[in-house]
Formats: structure tokens, C-alpha cells, sequence
């Protein structure tokens, strides 16, 4: 009497019409544990196949990527103190478009390309 009681009827499937005697045969329970096996397993890998579509790597580089930018800013703001330097900037060789670039700057609020 759940769910798939409700869509068997919906559907018009024939009913099994076995007694309440052999309902309770060994072998009827074994094959409906069985089957609610199978069920669960199989609503398992059907919930599991998002996880094919999923970047699961996108996290470690996103936190990598604040890692570095918070070297790179801890660097500049203590950096240029050490040396007694009144600007600190950290530039960074972009080879494949042939530019240096830098978005760690003393006082820098956005990104420089040259």
C-alpha cells in the first residue's frame, strides 16, 4: 500500500492476485526484498548522475586562486614597510598575451595589464 501501489493502479497494471498464504511464502519476501533493493539501488544511481556534470575540482582552484591573492596582498602591504619602500607592486608574466600584469598594489583597487 505506498507509492508504487498507487502507480501500479494509475497505470492499470495487473494486480498480482496472490493470496495472503502466499504472500507469506519465503520465496514471495525474499523477491519483494529484492525488489526494493533493486529500487533502492537504482534511485540511488539516478540521484548520483548529477554528479557526473559536476566541476568538482571548481572549489579547490576558487580557493587556491584567495590563497594566493592573499599572499600576494600580505606581501605588498608588509613588503613595502620592510624595505621602506612607499609602494610595493607584484607583477606577474602572462606569456600567452605576452603582458605583465598586476592586481596587488598598494592602494590598487582594480587590475593593471600593460
Amino acid at each position: 500500500g505506498g507509492f508504487v501501489d498507487a502507480m501500479v493502479a494509475k497505470l492499470k497494471l495487473p494486480y498480482h492476485n496472490l493470496t495472503r498464504e502466499q504472500l507469506n511464502l519465503r520465496k514471495s519476501r525474499v523477491f519483494s526484498t529484492l525488489g526494493g533493493c533493486v529500487g533502492v539501488v537504482t534511485g540511488c544511481l539516478l540521484g548520483m548522475t548529477c554528479l557526473f556534470f559536476m566541476d568538482t575540482q571548481k572549489a579547490d582552484r576558487l580557493k587556491k586562486a584567495q590563497e594566493l591573492t592573499s599572499i600576494f596582498v600580505t606581501v605588498v602591504e608588509d613588503g613595502h614597510k620592510l624595505v621602506n619602500a612607499e609602494r610595493a607592486t607584484i607583477w606577474l608574466l602572462d606569456k600567452e598575451n605576452e603582458e605583465i600584469w598586476s592586481r596587488v598594489s598598494t592602494n590598487l583597487t582594480s587590475e593593471i595589464r600593460i
